[in-house]
């Protein structure tokens, strides 16, 4: 079961630049207000670490090991509190995320009129990968649903430009 969004439910972005939210970085210790909820980008972890939630995830683990070392080079680690997005429906798609712990609830939110809510689309954990396939195929995409952290989550982000252009 890999959850991201699908290549065929690809829209054009109508708006350019969707908001990203705020964020801490660990290593110039800069903190960026995002209303009590953050995000640590940069998070650091070890290679080996990173090689063992690749290798944990469905969609890298039958890679072959040398290939695997290539895309743990493209990852960035990151730490979500519990109540954190990782990505908002609404915002432009860029990344892939590889869910090394935690756990994260895909949502989606609908409007039928005088009825809105959200509705759960899936709850996803350890070894679990998200985000937008459209980026693997250079295609621009607006995402379809939000990424909620139910937990402290730590993700591996890797850029999808980034990891295509390694499978060329």
């Amino acid at each position: 079961d890999l959850y991201m969004e699908s290549a065929a439910s690809c829209r054009r972005p109508t708006r350019s630049g969707a908001s990203r939210p705020a964020a801490l970085s660990v290593r110039s210790g800069t903190e960026l207000p995002l209303g009590g909820i953050c995000c640590l980008e940069n998070l650091v972890m070890e290679n080996r670490e990173i090689a063992e939630s690749l290798e944990n995830c469905e969609f890298f683990r039958y890679l072959e090991k040398n290939h695997r070392n290539s895309v743990a080079g493209l990852c960035r680690a990151q730490l979500y509190e519990a109540g954190a997005d990782i990505f908002r429906q609404g915002d432009f798609g860029e990344d892939i995320y590889v869910i090394v712990d935690g756990r994260v609830i895909l949502q989606r939110s609908v409007d039928l009129g005088s009825r809105k809510g959200n509705i759960t689309i899936d709850s996803l954990g350890k070894g679990k990968l998200l985000g937008c396939w459209a980026t693997l195929l250079g295609e621009p995409h607006i995402l379809m649903s939000t990424a909620h952290c139910q937990q402290l989550t730590r993700v591996l982000a890797i850029k999808g430009a980034d990891l295509r252009s390694i499978m060329l």
